[in-house]
């Protein structure tokens, strides 16, 4: 499956959600910030960034425009997230709305991220 990058803010969701899209057949490098991530986007090969608004200041989504120039971005948000994010008029390739479960995310991810072909 593909190379993702993740941000999650929250420690032990970004590890159920890194383990959960592991399992699933990707490979996924997580950031707690989308910092941390814009920087690795720069040299870190990856198919779509999957990035939670929750807990993302209002300076990391100013960032967050960045990245979705920098990379395909599936946008993770709540519906107080939906303004602040509605108002940075980001190009995100998708938007998943809560509630949603990990399983849900797994499934939307699926669709974005293009199959690998195996090396021999």
């Amino acid at each position: 499956m593909g190379k993702l990058i993740l941000v999650q803010a929250d420690g032990l969701l970004r590890a159920m959600i890194e383990g959960e899209l592991k399992e699933a057949g990707h490979e996924v490098t997580a950031f707690p910030s989308v910092r941390e991530a814009l920087a690795a986007a720069r040299w870190l090969p990856h198919d779509l960034a999957v990035v939670d608004a929750v807990g993302q200041d209002r300076e990391e989504l100013d960032r967050l425009v960045e990245l979705c120039r920098a990379t395909r971005v599936l946008l993770c948000a709540g519906a107080f997230d939906l303004e602040r994010v509605t108002e940075a008029e980001l190009p995100v390739v998708a938007l998943l709305r809560r509630p949603f479960s990990i399983g849900d995310l797994a499934a939307r991810v699926a669709t974005l991220a293009p199959p690998r072909a195996e090396k021999l």
